[in-house]
């Protein structure tokens, strides 16, 4: 499939569990690209009347046919879930290495559902995929404590991409 590398990750945080789903080209061209991706997940995954911060929610990650290309709109991705604000579908477009690096590790999304039990990352590298534990980052800001606390020494050259939440979800906020 041109621009796609067919797979989707999934991850569920409540049973610590991943896989790896095998969409037909077929799917791939009824739901195009990054924004597709995510509306195809949330009407699929989340029942009517879900609570945006429940485990009901997902929250899907999802890059573009042309992602990773070097061209215009190379570097965008897109982040969905239900919003807590408006109860309806959120979406964002975003830039940065993000979506070019779930390219190169195999995946042209990823779905999270549930809750952890307890403070967990999501390691994805070279195929290899991983929900790993880490120290109580809930509730704190998110530059300085992925630094200090998820990957140290991880900010040199080759360096981890990541994405990564502030302290709002903890706190329940919604705007």
């Amino acid at each position: 499939m041109n621009g796609y590398t067919g797979k989707i990750l999934h991850v569920d945080l409540t049973r610590e569990s991943v896989g790896a789903e095998i969409p037909p080209e077929s799917f791939y061209r009824r739901y195009l690209g990054g924004n597709g991706l995510v509306d195809y997940y949330l009407l699929k995954e989340v029942p009517r009347g879900a609570d945006p911060p429940s485990p009901e929610n997902v929250l899907v990650f999802a890059s573009d046919p042309v992602t990773g290309v070097p061209t215009a709109a190379g570097g965008r991705s897109h982040i969905g879930a239900k919003s807590p604000l408006t109860h309806g579908h959120g979406e964002a477009d975003v830039g940065g290495f993000f979506g070019a690096e779930l390219r190169r590790a195999g995946y042209d999304a990823i779905m999270v559902r549930g809750k952890a039990a307890r403070a967990v990352y999501l390691w994805v590298h070279d195929g290899e995929v991983e929900i790993r534990p880490t120290e109580h980052p809930w509730g704190k800001g998110t530059v300085g404590n992925v630094r200090r606390r998820f990957l140290p020494g991880a900010w040199r050259w080759p360096f981890t991409i990541r994405a990564g939440q502030g302290p709002s979800p903890s706190l329940r906020a919604r705007q």
